[in-house]
């Protein structure tokens, strides 16, 4: 009978540990989110505060700085997605 108490009691412990290590995660988790959202205001923020101009009054190296900023972008949200499509 003592055996089966013990069992049951470490079997306690151990739910309870892993309940607190997913309660981190979440937590963690949440934080990060927090702070990309932050980081995404201060960039919409700063995006805002830019003239607004078209793209034929940009110089060549503003041109060539968009289509970087634009493919970069693009393949940081592409080669994810690729690799979970095809893996």
């Amino acid at each position: 009978m003592e055996l089966f108490e013990v069992v049951f009691e470490a079997a306690d412990v151990v739910i309870e540990l892993v309940l607190r290590l997913i309660e981190a995660v979440f937590r963690l988790t949440l934080w990060l989110l927090d702070l990309l959202g932050w980081l995404l205001s201060r960039f919409r923020r700063w995006l805002d505060l830019l003239p607004d101009r078209d793209p034929s009054q940009l110089s060549m190296l503003g041109k060539i700085g968009r289509g970087l900023l634009a493919g970069s972008v693009s393949l940081s949200l592409l080669v994810p997605l690729v690799w979970l499509v095809f893996r």
